[in-house]
């Protein structure tokens, strides 16, 4: 029989309560024979010899010697037990039943003559036990179904079907018993083995089939969640990064810038060099503020807490406050059907947007409006500074830039970005709602 890679989770413990089961009936049923008057003269050693295969199987099943020793066979072994066993012990029984003194190695040497019961009381006790046999052969069937494939069920039905047939027509001719019942009862038995074992089998390879697609979708989703992680942080470190640049980059390339100048006026011109130093003092302590605020927006807490229109209307406040300009504001009172992500990417650009203009912009007018119309969202900055050539501009200003668009891209939208010099810039930033 060909086994599968392992054994079917389950199928072991089945194996072993069936057997106990099984061992307890044949064992009250040998019991039962002494205290039946019929069987006079039935010997006590018999009790232990009619479930003798059942107690092999449950050494096999339960001994790890057997496990370690026959390795991958001891399964096998355990089912040939537990399928031929029970023909010999079936029959065994039967002749019991025809004469309690018989020898348990002498049975077939016994001479017709010294059996005292009519034939047709014998040929009942074999037609009732082929069909005994039929419960106690299905165990193994089912065991045998659940864990291999159709072929070993073919051989196991017609293995089990012509050893007990040889057994019985031994048996029969033997003591001069018609054997055509008994055979008609194996011809059914294993036909309908047959059907069952195919219907088994099939449900079993199905079952398998579906848990290896399964454990394929679960490999796959392991690896769309290790994909996504990568993706994530990937992400959220290139948000850190446009959160920062504006910041810590800035601060540490205009300190870099005056501690050069100190260094070169220091000799010639101590009095200049003490200024650029205190202005490299002043630098220093407002990029710490402002990396400080940074560090602080990363969460959003505005957003979380005042919702998406109040926390734009106090971020422009603050904005042209800090820059000293005009401020025209255009907000609706609330946003409806706009998801978190997409929320927070609104705020963020507008956040990003405001920012410029205080630090490059020297614009004295900035305008903000928000507006929500046929499920799209359109955010519109406005500044009349000083503006750029989009062509012309240098790294820094470009990685700014393309942060901006990162940012809408990541959420589905589109953020358009113009500007001429000495005409202001406009940020439009679309998404759907």
């Amino acid at each position: 029989m060909k086994k599968q890679n392992s054994l079917e989770p389950g199928l072991m413990q089945a194996f072993r309560r069936l057997t106990w089961l099984e061992f307890f009936i044949m064992l009250i049923s040998s019991v039962s024979f002494l205290i039946r008057p019929r069987f006079a003269g039935f010997k006590f050693s018999h009790i232990w010899v009619i479930p003798f295969d059942l107690m092999l199987v449950l050494l096999i099943l339960y001994w790890d010697w057997f496990q370690v020793r026959f390795n991958k066979v001891y399964f096998r072994l355990a089912l040939i037990l537990a399928s031929l066993g029970p023909i010999l012990r079936f029959y065994y029984t039967t002749l019991l039943r025809v004469n309690p003194q018989l020898d348990f190695l002498l049975i077939l040497n016994t001479p017709n003559k010294n059996i005292a019961i009519p034939l047709d009381f014998i040929n009942i006790n074999f037609l009732l036990t082929s069909w005994q046999l039929i419960p106690i052969l299905f165990i193994p069937l089912i065991l045998i179904s659940w864990q291999y494939h159709y072929k070993q069920v073919i051989i196991y039905c017609f293995a089990t079907a012509s050893f007990d047939a040889a057994i019985g027509l031994l048996i029969t001719h033997h003591y001069g018993i018609p054997a055509l019942g008994f055979l008609a009862v194996i011809f059914v038995r294993t036909a309908s083995f047959l059907l069952a074992g195919y219907l088994v089998t099939n449900m079993m390879q199905e079952q398998r089939k579906q848990h290896a697609d399964l454990n394929i979708a679960n490999q796959r989703l392991i690896g769309y969640a290790s994909t996504l992680e990568q993706l994530t942080i990937s992400r959220e470190r290139n948000r850190l990064s446009r959160e920062l640049h504006d910041t810590v980059a800035h601060t540490l390339s205009a300190l870099a810038v005056q501690l050069e100048a100190v260094r070169s006026l220091w000799q010639h011109n101590s009095s200049e060099a003490k200024l650029k130093l205190e202005e490299s003092i002043q630098t220093t302590r407002a990029g710490l503020t402002e990396t400080r605020r940074s560090f602080q927006a990363l969460r959003a807490s505005p957003l979380e807490d005042l919702g998406l229109c109040l926390a734009l209307k106090e971020l422009t406040t603050t904005a042209a406050e800090r820059c000293g300009a005009t401020l025209t504001l255009d907000l609706p009172q609330t946003v409806t059907n706009i998801t978190s992500d997409k929320a927070q990417a609104t705020y963020r650009i507008a956040q990003e947007v405001l920012e410029n203009i205080v630090r490059h912009a020297e614009a004295t007018q900035i305008n903000a409006t928000l507006q929500q119309k046929d499920n799209l969202l359109t955010l519109k900055i406005t500044d009349d500074g000083q503006g750029f050539d989009l062509s012309k501009i240098d790294a820094a200003a470009s990685f700014g830039l393309r942060g901006l668009q990162e940012r809408a891209e990541l959420v589905g939208g589109q953020c358009i970005i113009q500007s001429l010099v000495n005409s202001g810039t406009s940020v439009i930033f679309t998404v759907g709602v």
